[in-house]
């Protein structure tokens, strides 16, 4: 036997998520079961044998489809927390394992850093966040380097929020436009084998000999620069000294290679040597080819900026490129290391100061990029399944228009025979992980569930040739147009600069009233918003950016709706598609089924009114979408629909497509009830009996009540017991039955009788009810399929409330044969 290592642990996790993304030959669904009344109640755990898997299905009640949407790969939660020590990122450790705290995740803005170097103190703690979101690391005044590795979207916080961990996404090569983007940014600049930082193990003592080590004196900066070449090529450099700076006065040479010039602007050159020249002046030699250009362009370090003295790094290795310079203290001792050019194709690398005073480095090393894959250097070996429990009409509070993706919809419960089933007092002690259960098809045939698939992909529709009328000032604010400041054929834009493409429109009439400016507009990109602080940046009538100028809002400060109102015309309206079958490319002439939203929803979002988006089956991929050629926007093809209205069919015109996406869902078979659901006439007087069913809070207490329906022989155990409220039917209640041999039948006559033991049906007592309905007749094969997880132990209940998530954390651990 021998344990697996986490890298095998990781991949086995990968893996299992990757079986989402393949073909539809397999399927995961996640069941509960189980039902009890009580928060304290419990259950005995059950062996990993096939008994136990017996049992599950036994007492199983709904499963429900798990898609890739559903299913992330988790990390600890490690938060930066001011005031705690980390440890700088060692690849010689499983500092996973270890606990030890080598990344932070940064709850101000939900992203997460690793970091690279931390004082060698032990009490040295962090107290400078990590904010930054560029490839470049981040080096803090408390000693500490962090690198941003990625942020999470408050989609996934919501949906895979668990005690103690968060997601961590596996990124590809597809074109993000949300926080994913910049994870990729990460991974994709990752350099193999580059030194990605330097951490200090031991600090030594202080080095004497650096000069102006903060640039805290504005005396040491070059006077003037003399060029001669020499033989070996250095670069003479005088520089006055001023009577104060005695400390420059060393021996002849004793700077000579042990010593680094450092400019405030960037430049850093290897010291050749030091001394008095025949004018006097005190003159620093540098040897122009290790000349690092951190910074500005140009052949030699400029006049006038400060520059300061200190210790030489030598990065030796099988790599190339790498440079660094210490970062020192007021009392000249090391504090951290600053990377100047990370290097590439080190396999092997050791660092150390030149001049000698005890202090110990240690690079570290991306053999394959240091972040080329995130989840690696993070050891995700966990996995969350999330799957929503809520009603069909109830639609994310975040996207109200864009209507909810199917697999988050959850369990479905419409109709009188639900209610009082999933409720804040009913508790679910049994969840369950199951790989490709079976079902009974039409033609009587098994196939695995929810491998019938249909892709829906979404569409973007853009309107054809909008209009915009902007209206800015008012009474209280007015705006005339002073000096003409916009005018007709002129481009505008909407700010802030770092969404320059959200709104783009050419000015066709401009008419200027006693208060107010108004801008005729045809619409070229985007929808325009007032939110306070945004900007109109008005481009004139030239691409150049020399004239570009800003008009910003009179009252930005208060609220800028105040002083602007927007009208659109030729956009869509709520009720557009509504009738729509299907839509129509009049290029590609692919048809593609309208999949419709919820009812009471429409398609296109307040916000965004010249743009729709639809969910769609099967397009095909003829479609042909928007583009930008040259910076300039093509609409993509005209989207025409079939509408029927009073018997008349006509094609209206929708738009143009602007994007089409990869499959987003799969719809199949998403929800799997693995009971009968009979709806059952009581025959009996009152409900205080023997037989009671239900307490007075209409829950069932007679769960694992095993059963026999009258002369048919068909055999069950009761799940669930729930009586509607409301109905106005007292002698209605609903049997939720798992059953053990024939199908049960609705003839309101076959009694249903209370039986002591499978093996003795024959001993029974009446339970004094009919069924007259079967509303609901399971498809799924019993003991199908294979149970990978099962949550049976007490007092861990999940209690199934209507905004709930079904949440399982897996760990990818354990002994096997290798």
């Amino acid at each position: 036997m021998s344990n697996f290592r986490q890298r095998g642990r990781e991949n086995n996790a990968k893996v299992f998520l990757n079986d989402f993304n393949q073909s539809k030959s397999s399927s995961y669904f996640v069941s509960i079961g189980n039902a009890v009344t009580s928060s304290t109640a419990s259950s005995s755990r059950f062996a990993d044998c096939v008994e136990t898997d017996q049992y599950t299905w036994d007492n199983m009640f709904v499963m429900n489809e798990i898609f890739r949407t559903d299913v992330s790969l988790m990390i600890k939660k490690i938060d930066w927390i001011s005031g705690t020590r980390y440890e700088a990122f060692d690849k010689s450790k499983n500092q996973y394992e270890l606990n030890e705290k080598f990344y932070a995740y940064n709850n101000t803005n939900n992203s997460v850093y690793l970091c690279l170097a931390s004082p060698e103190n032990e009490n040295a703690f962090s107290t400078y966040a990590p904010t930054s979101e560029t490839i470049e690391p981040e080096i803090k005044q408390d000693g500490y380097t962090w690198k941003f590795l990625y942020k999470l979207s408050d989609i996934d916080l919501e949906k895979f929020d668990y005690p103690g961990f968060i997601p961590v996404k596996e990124i590809g090569t597809d074109l993000y436009t949300d926080e994913r983007i910049l994870q990729q940014n990460v991974q994709a600049n990752t350099i193999r084998g580059a030194v990605e930082a330097i951490d200090v193990v031991v600090q030594g003592s202080a080095y004497n000999g650096a000069v102006n080590a903060n640039f805290e004196n504005a005396f040491y900066a070059i006077q003037s620069v003399v060029q001669e070449t020499g033989e070996d090529g250095t670069v003479s450099l005088s520089v006055i000294v001023d009577d104060a700076l005695q400390e420059l006065n060393k021996t002849q040479n004793f700077y000579k290679d042990k010593y680094v010039i450092n400019f405030e602007n960037g430049y850093t050159a290897v010291l050749d040597g030091s001394g008095f020249n025949n004018n006097g002046d005190f003159q620093i030699d540098i040897c122009t080819d290790q000349i690092v250009q951190f910074g500005p362009t140009g052949t030699l370090p400029p006049t006038t900026v400060q520059f300061r003295i200190l210790p030489a790094i030598k990065i030796i290795g099988n790599g190339n490129d790498a440079w660094a310079i210490p970062t020192l203290d007021a009392a000249k001792k090391l504090t951290k290391i600053k990377m100047l050019k990370i290097g590439s194709n080190y396999s092997y690398a050791e660092a150390r100061i030149l001049v000698s005073n005890g202090t110990v480095l240690k690079p570290i090393i991306g053999l394959n990029g240091l972040t080329s894959d995130i989840t690696q250097i993070l050891g995700a070996k966990h996995v969350m399944i999330s799957k929503k429990i809520k009603p069909v009409t109830t639609l994310s509070e975040s996207d109200p228009v864009i209507y909810s993706l199917p697999e988050n919809i959850g369990l479905v419960y419409e109709g009188p025979q639900y209610k009082n089933v999933i409720t804040p007092n009913t508790f679910y002690t049994q969840l369950a992980l199951i790989k490709s259960p079976k079902i009974l098809n039409e033609d009587n045939l098994e196939e695995i569930a929810g491998t019938q698939i249909i892709e829906v992909r979404e569409m973007v529709l853009d309107a054809i040739n909008p209009k915009i009328t902007i209206t800015i000032g008012t009474a209280q604010n007015p705006y005339v147009n002073p000096n003409d400041f916009f005018e007709v054929n002129d481009i505008i834009v909407r700010g802030p600069d770092n969404l320059p493409d959200q709104f783009r429109a050419k000015i066709t009439d401009v008419m200027v009233t006693g208060f107010s400016t108004i801008l005729v507009c045809d619409l070229i990109n985007g929808a325009f918003e007032t939110y306070s602080g945004y900007k109109i940046k008005n481009l004139k009538e030239t691409t150049e950016t020399i004239d570009d100028s800003f008009f910003i809002f009179l009252d930005c400060d208060n609220n800028c709706s105040k002083a602007i109102k927007v009208q659109y015309e030729n956009t869509f309206l709520q009720t557009d598609f509504i009738n729509d079958d299907s839509v129509y490319g009049t290029v590609s002439y692919e048809t593609a089924e309208i999949k419709q939203p919820l009812t009471g929803y429409a398609y296109v979002n307040p916000l965004y009114p010249t743009k729709a988006k639809i969910k769609v089956n099967n397009p095909g991929t003829g479609f042909i979408p928007a583009r930008y050629e040259d910076g300039e926007y093509i609409p993509g093809e005209i989207i025409t629909s079939i509408v029927t209205v009073e018997n008349q069919t006509r094609a209206v015109t929708r738009g143009t497509l602007v994007s089409i996406s990869d499959p987003i869902e799969y719809i199949g078979e998403q929800t799997l009830g693995y009971s009968y659901i009979l709806e059952c006439v009581i025959d009996r007087d009152g409900i205080d009996t023997a037989f009671e069913l239900v307490n007075s809070d209409n829950i069932s207490l007679e769960t694992n009540t095993l059963i026999r329906q009258g002369t048919t022989g068909s055999l069950g155990k009761i799940i669930r017991v729930g009586i509607p409220s409301g109905t106005g039917d007292a002698n209605i209640v609903y049997l939720y039955v798992n059953n053990y041999n024939g199908p049960f039948y609705a003839d309101g006559q076959t009694k249903i009788y209370k039986i002591n033991s499978l093996y003795e049906p024959t001993e029974y007592v009446d339970m004094k009810m009919t069924v007259q309905n079967i509303l609901y007749q399971p498809k799924l094969v019993r003991y199908s399929g294979n149970l990978l997880y099962i949550n049976d132990v007490g007092p861990v209940q999940r209690k199934l409330e209507n905004t709930e998530n079904i949440k399982l954390l897996v760990e990818f651990w354990g002994n096997h044969d290798i």
